[in-house]
């Protein structure tokens, strides 16, 4: 048990350090990326045991949230930087709304 705990919390030290040195944009798209995966694992799981095997909707619902919210995210971050581009110059700033 203790192994285990070990190498769990070692694990999420590396995964948050790598975090650290990501720019704004890879931080919002991986954001997306686990609010999708988390959100279809949730709903994955709900059909799934509608359906008889939770687990298997759940591992499905991942995936496809996962996919769904990078591309959402991804489309986001290049409709923000063509949007930089068009009032470069302007003294406009384009930002993103915080989340409420």
């Amino acid at each position: 048990m203790f192994l285990k705990k070990s190498v769990l919390i070692v694990l999420i030290a590396v995964l948050l350090a790598g975090c650290a040195s990501m720019t704004d944009s890879q931080r919002r798209t991986a954001q997306g990326t686990a609010a999708g995966t988390g959100i279809g694992a949730a709903a994955g799981a709900i059909i799934g045991a509608i359906a008889g095997d939770p687990a298997l909707g759940a591992g499905i619902g991942a995936g496809v949230g996962a996919l769904g919210g990078y591309v959402w995210s991804s489309h986001m971050e290049k409709q923000r930087q063509q949007m930089e581009q068009v009032t470069e110059g302007t003294g406009i700033e384009v930002t993103q709304t915080p989340r409420q």
